[in-house]
């Protein structure tokens, strides 16, 4: 049985170019208040998955979880529990379709109250790179969401965000800023996220999900 879990892990590892900013004073005692219960419980859900049906065939899959802990502490709480309730079936004949557990997980996430540091990227991304077109940047910018009875994204332009521990926000906020606005101000800005995240997760799993990607 082929272990189906969604998130945002599976990104190419890349080179980016950043200028850094000074991190607030409040942020490392945030990320030492990062729970390792929910991270625990994930991974322990997803072991107990496997005991049931079966190893993943998929590589990248197989890595996670060989190393979850170090894999998914780089996650935020909520995530994670919205991963557990979601995306992992109480059977192996009940795996729900990806759309249906997608929204699942998305309706999770938005119980997520953001914290200062979550607000103060929002408000930093959106001052230096504002959205084509004029539109309000902040405006539902962690929101997740589908259009009524379809699959289409309506999410909000950081709704990729909030699935981040805060200590993974602030080294985000710190590292990735663009220095200016221009139309690669956003391509430039995932790419570097894509390597701080990279960065706390065991090179095992980062080399082989860009290899054999899931999502």
């Amino acid at each position: 049985m082929k272990l189906t879990i969604l998130s945002v892990l599976a990104l190419p590892l890349v080179a980016c170019g950043a200028t850094a900013t000074t991190s607030d004073a409040g942020d490392s005692a945030a990320a030492a208040a990062q729970s390792t219960a929910s991270v625990t419980a994930y991974c322990n859900a997803r072991a107990d998955y496997t005991v049931r049906c079966g190893a993943s065939t998929n590589p990248c899959e197989a890595e996670r979880s060989k190393a979850c802990i170090a894999t998914y502490s780089a996650y935020r709480d909520e995530y994670l529990d919205g991963l557990v309730t979601c995306g992992l079936p109480t059977s192996c004949n009940d795996l729900p379709s990806s759309i249906e557990s997608t929204r699942c997980v998305a309706g999770e996430r938005d119980k997520v109250t953001p914290t200062a540091t979550m607000q103060k990227l929002a408000g930093d991304l959106c001052a230096v790179c504002p959205l084509p077109g004029g539109g309000d940047c902040l405006k539902n910018f962690f929101f997740h969401g589908y259009a009524e009875g379809g699959s289409t994204s309506v999410s909000g332009t950081g709704s990729v965000f909030d699935a981040y521990s805060e200590a993974l926000v602030a080294k985000i906020r710190d590292a990735c800023l663009p220095t200016a606005d221009s139309p690669s101000c956003r391509p430039t800005l995932y790419k570097c996220v894509e390597v701080q995240r990279n960065a706390l997760m065991p090179s095992a799993v980062v080399q082989t999900c860009a290899a054999t990607p899931t999502f």
